[in-house]
């Protein structure tokens, strides 16, 4: 017997004149039982019609009218339409967007720079809770109106956040769960206004802050205040500071030719470590004794 062609009502009544149902009869009863459960919590199920000179069933949710040849093909309709892909939260197809890039071998840094930007600007916004399929130009400008207030991010920052939403959007494009961008429409020019201006002052240090530090250092010898030291007198990358080799020094020059690099691996759960470290060749820099000497 095809249960799906009959409702619960039915397949219980049909079971009572009959021999008990299979295992397999009583597995298909429990999902259709739980389906029209998780679907009566959204719909009034009791509205479902029938027409019998087309066999179409039928139930009208807000003036839209959805249909199928059975009950149970109905029932899945609704099921798509209230639960399915095309209801995903922008949270769940960032999601679906990051591990598909994962998929596709996206370059480590990209990811987890990219993670940085959910993490810090997007995750606790309104849109995150949102439908990807409900977020409209409105909803976009004011969140972006948020992030720009008070000038606080340079427009380097939200063009990293732009290129975030942007992948999510056109990922949901290509998967046809929205029909259009709608990042695609946002005039982002205003926005780039309200960014942190380009000649802002850097928290450098002066050469005073860095006299003071070093005099403070310079009473200790431990590995993390050596290594605060060394890297104030060479004045070179942290990549580049931690690839130095003894080998390096020739002739009383400390030569800088490489540079230290850590790629970061993402797993099912978005969550990074650190995986392959590897050494990048630079172009060589000779360095004085006269910076290192107390080191050696």
């Amino acid at each position: 017997m095809d249960l799906s062609k009959l409702s619960f009502e039915e397949v219980l009544q049909n079971n009572s004149s009959s021999s008990i149902l299979s295992l397999e009869g009583i597995a298909e009863l429990y999902e259709h039982m739980k389906l029209e459960k998780l679907l009566s919590q959204n719909c009034d199920l009791e509205k479902i019609k029938y027409r019998e000179e087309i066999n179409q069933y039928y139930l009208v949710i807000k003036r839209k009218q959805f249909t199928a040849n059975s009950r149970e093909a109905l029932l899945l309709k609704l099921y798509d339409y209230f639960f399915g892909a095309q209801n995903r939260t922008l949270t769940e197809s960032y999601r679906e967007w990051m591990l598909w890039r994962k998929e596709i071998q996206t370059n480590s840094k990209t990811l987890r720079e990219n993670a940085n930007e959910w993490k810090n600007y997007i995750a606790n916004s309104e849109l995150a809770d949102m439908r990807t399929r409900d977020i409209t130009i409105e909803y976009l400008e004011k969140f972006l109106y948020s992030i720009t207030a008070d000038f606080a991010i340079t427009s380097k920052r939200l063009t990293n956040i732009i290129v975030v939403l942007n992948g999510i959007f056109k990922r949901s494009v290509s998967l046809k769960l929205i029909p259009h961008n709608p990042l695609a429409d946002v005039d982002l020019k205003p926005f780039r206004k309200r960014c942190m201006p380009k000649n802002s002052t850097k928290d450098n240090y002066t050469l005073e802050e860095r006299r003071k530090i070093l005099d403070y250092l310079a009473e200790r010898e431990d590995i993390y205040a050596l290594a605060i030291q060394l890297d104030f007198y060479l004045c070179v990358r942290i990549g580049e500071l931690l690839a130095i080799k003894y080998s390096d020094i020739q002739n009383g020059f400390l030569h800088i030719n490489r540079s230290m690099r850590g790629t970061y691996e993402m797993d099912d759960d978005m969550n990074f470590s650190v995986g392959k470290i590897t050494n990048e060749e630079r172009i060589s820099r000779v360095i004085g004794q006269q910076a290192f000497g107390k080191f050696l």
